[in-house]
């Protein structure tokens, strides 16, 4: 069985060899990384509600833990909102490059806040490159 933060590693790893590897397009590295955010995401709930680095990344826990930052305290409650606008917009749907850029730009906020929450509640490291994604062109 698959670790959480085995989870977190894999997909934080996807997401900055992603943005190291197509600084030239944005539209494509947009449609790379958005492709796994989700899975970044759903291991942080997890790793926060579970509060152990060995926790199993499954289903189950995958639903307990989003039940349970939606009622967290209110540092935790933007991943709950975080994770909703991925459902809604990249879970079912591959977006052409315009619309992929468009998300990547309204999400970076919340990726920022997400590896400071992962620094500080977990100590573990994420998105060490994000700054490499190309916000202003």
């Amino acid at each position: 069985m698959r670790t959480v933060d085995d989870q977190i590693r894999s997909a934080d790893r996807a997401i900055c060899d992603s943005i190291a590897a197509l600084k030239g397009d944005r539209a494509l590295m947009s449609l790379v990384v958005l492709s796994h955010l989700r899975n970044l995401v759903e291991g942080a709930a997890v790793r926060l509600h579970t509060g152990r680095a060995d926790a199993d990344y499954d289903y189950d826990a995958i639903q307990a833990a989003l039940v349970a930052i939606g009622s967290a305290p209110k540092r935790v409650q933007f991943l709950h909102r975080f994770h909703k606008l991925l459902q809604e917009s990249v879970s079912h749907y591959t977006m052409d490059g315009d619309t992929s850029e468009r998300l990547m730009l309204k999400y970076y906020e919340y990726l920022i806040r997400l590896r400071l929450l992962l620094r500080a509640a977990c100590k573990i490291e994420t998105l060490n490159n994000l700054e490499d994604f190309p916000v202003n062109l």
